[in-house]
């Protein structure tokens, strides 16, 4: 076999190693979550109009909000039955299903978006605390009784 054609054979059997590693399953990002909701207008407009996050895209009872990281979505048991047939989209829901961790740099940061959610009549959960985790959190409730939290990492 010449030199040449052991070359070729070794760069084409390396080329196959890469392809088959990049093959190998990886982790995949988390880049959305979607509240699913039975109240689609009253939390469209919590998010919207409470939490001052921009709608980005919105089609029929589904919306998407503008967010520095996860992409935010909502969408009504309606909408999504439209093309799903998963009889679990009707169930009863009680208590909190899903919370969302809002991050911000500082105390201070979160004290101050508490305070607006207050004034824009949001419920309360829990007051600003330093938490011993080293986290100072906040949390609060959207209309359908989600437990959401104001975050700033203090270690």
């Amino acid at each position: 076999m010449t030199f040449i054609k052991q070359c070729m054979i070794a760069v084409l059997s390396l080329f196959g190693a890469q392809i088959a590693a990049q093959a190998e399953p990886t982790q995949p990002a988390i880049y959305m979550v979607t509240l699913h909701t039975a109240n689609f207008p009253e939390m469209k407009a919590f998010f919207k109009d409470k939490m001052k996050m921009k709608i980005i895209s919105e089609n029929g009872e589904f919306a998407e909000f503008k967010s520095n990281g996860l992409r935010l979505s909502l969408a009504s048991h309606e909408y999504l039955s439209s093309f799903l047939n998963a009889e679990t989209l009707n169930g009863i829901r009680t208590g909190s299903g899903l919370g969302i961790g809002f991050k911000y740099e500082t105390p201070a940061q979160v004290d101050t978006a508490y305070d607006a959610l207050l004034a824009n009549g949001v419920k309360s959960i829990a007051a600003p605390a330093q938490q011993p985790w080293g986290e100072y959190t906040a949390f609060f409730a959207d209309p359908d009784g989600n437990v959401h939290e104001l975050v700033a990492d203090t270690k």
